[in-house]
């Protein structure tokens, strides 16, 4: 079945909005490199794709100054640049970022292996360094921000002072929260842990036990909502009730439209940035991927087999190794080769990176949920 309209009202409904879309070129170079084990590595040898290309990501940051990335290479490696995805343009880094924060003078934080420094904005190219070290660093208010390490986060003040630390863990699954820092504690029930401006921490419970590798994105107004290693996960203010979006993929249609997708029940769902959804019947495809978008037409992938379907139909199958994903996937697809690919947005939105033919688009998700279901997570 094509819909180009609404869904049925007791499924739930995902909006789709392009934040920036930044082409490769001259400015910002595609690199592409060949990754995976090599023949014959390991006890066993699975079949399907192995080593094949992957392109460079864009890593999100966003705070009350907007959304800066850094640009991360197939290998891992950051590049010595910021892409002010508001304003647009890049801006040269002294040195390769571990992570970023913008702020409101137009500027940004970022933190590296000596340190930290304000780039650009009131501080013009560089600023001093601030002697603090750590992981990642999260934006705060008045344009502070948080340097968060493997056993402590410190707050430091938008001039650069020092103004609270405690111990602290988890620096890849801490986000921004009002304020402060937040994120998941395991335990029966688990907890969103806050550690505010003012040095107090709190706690909220969460219903259930979290999923394995299960991590903070947002908590808006009673809802708190996470991320898994295939999609969101929600949970309402209410005692045992979560929502679950298994991700499906995201990125640009050949028109330059945003889309994002999901899976439920045997079907993906295609939604479009223009209001439009394609629902497919992936029964062959289970846990699959969509990868492109061509009008109505769209390139799924799940492992060794993939498939273009028309008018919502499968048009073209076909299994897939290292020669056909090469020759037949990739120069077409839209892919997130990140483990977590979700980024808190400030306008309350999900963000979503990810990067194809055309360059790296950036598509902002919202969510909505109908009745959440009773979970026994």
């Amino acid at each position: 079945m094509v819909s180009s309209t609404g869904r049925d009202t007791e499924r739930d409904t995902v909006r789709v909005r392009l934040v920036a879309h930044v082409p490769w070129g001259e400015e910002l170079p595609d690199r592409v490199e060949v990754l995976g084990p090599e023949p014959g590595w390991g006890a066993f040898d699975v079949a399907g794709p192995r080593r094949v290309p992957v392109r460079s990501t864009l890593a999100l940051a966003a705070g009350r100054g907007g959304v800066v990335a850094r640009v991360v290479d197939p290998d891992g490696e950051p590049r010595p640049v910021a892409v002010r995805l508001d304003a647009g343009g890049t801006t040269s880094l002294p040195g390769k970022p571990l992570g970023l924060a913008p702020r409101t003078d137009g500027g940004l934080w970022v933190l590296g292996a000596d340190g930290l420094r304000a780039v650009g904005g009131h501080h013009g190219t560089a600023g001093a360094v601030v002697p603090v070290t750590g992981v990642v660093a999260v934006a705060s208010d008045d344009d502070a921000v948080w340097v968060v390490g493997q056993d402590a986060a410190t707050l430091v003040g938008g001039g650069g002072a020092l103004v609270v630390r405690r111990p602290w863990g988890d620096p890849l699954g801490t986000v921004a929260l009002d304020g402060g820092i937040g994120r998941l504690e395991a335990g029966e029930p688990a907890r969103v842990l806050r550690f505010a401006v003012d040095g107090s921490l709190d706690t909220t419970p969460l219903p259930g036990v979290l999923s394995p590798f299960e991590r903070l994105v947002a908590v808006r107004g009673g809802e708190v909502t996470t991320s898994t290693v295939d999609g969101l996960v929600r949970y309402a203010d209410r005692d045992g009730l979560a929502a679950h979006l298994t991700w499906a993929g995201a990125g640009l249609t050949d028109d330059g439209d945003a889309f994002a997708a999901t899976l439920a029940g045997g079907r993906l769902s295609v939604w479009r940035a223009d209001g439009g959804v394609v629902d497919l019947d992936v029964a062959g495809l289970a846990r699959g991927r969509a990868l492109a978008v061509r009008g109505d037409d769209v390139l799924v992938q799940d492992g060794t087999r993939a498939a273009w379907f028309r008018g919502g139909e499968v048009d073209r199958a076909f299994d897939v190794d290292d020669t056909t994903f090469a020759a037949d996937v990739f120069p077409h697809a839209w892919r997130s080769d990140v483990p977590y690919p979700f980024a808190p947005g400030p306008d309350g939105s999900v963000l979503v990176a990810s990067s194809g033919p055309t360059g790296a688009a950036v598509v902002a998700v919202d969510w909505e949920t109908g009745d959440l279901a009773r979970t026994t997570r």
